[in-house]
């Protein structure tokens, strides 16, 4: 009974096997993707245009020297920097200046920045620096 047993789950063992590789290789081969062609080279009529190299250096240096401005000042500054400038989505100075505490924005008619007071003193008593040279800065009255 054992012989018959083993044979007879054998027998079962290949026959399953046939029919599931006779299915697989019925089946229809799926979509395959073209080899790759080799990049054509651009005809006569196209012109490249070679780019000048842009290199951009200084750029830490100048995070460093914002930070070292900032902790080293002895007075009431504050100040704001070209990286902070960028972040900023303000159309000029006297808009991104704004975001210094106790600064006020005078706005023209039509809605931009003209003249700022600090701590609501006027423009006449404020000191504006640009890189540490003094800018005149003009006032109303």
């Amino acid at each position: 009974m054992q012989v018959t047993r083993t044979v007879l789950s054998r027998a079962l063992s290949l026959a399953l096997l046939g029919m599931a590789s006779a299915s697989a290789l019925a089946q229809s081969p799926q979509a395959q993707t073209p080899p790759p062609t080799p990049a054509t080279p651009p005809a006569e009529s196209e012109t490249l245009t070679q780019l000048d190299t842009v290199s951009v250096t200084g750029y830490r240096q100048s995070l460093q020297f914002a930070t070292e401005a900032k902790r080293d000042s002895t007075g009431f500054t504050d100040s704001i920097f070209a990286e902070d400038l960028g972040k900023f989505p303000d159309t000029n100075i006297a808009e991104s200046l704004t975001r210094i505490p106790g600064i006020q924005l005078n706005r023209d008619v039509n809605g931009e920045g003209l003249n700022i007071a600090i701590r609501g003193l006027g423009s006449s008593f404020t000191k504006t620096l640009i890189n540490g040279a003094s800018v005149a800065t003009a006032s109303i009255g």
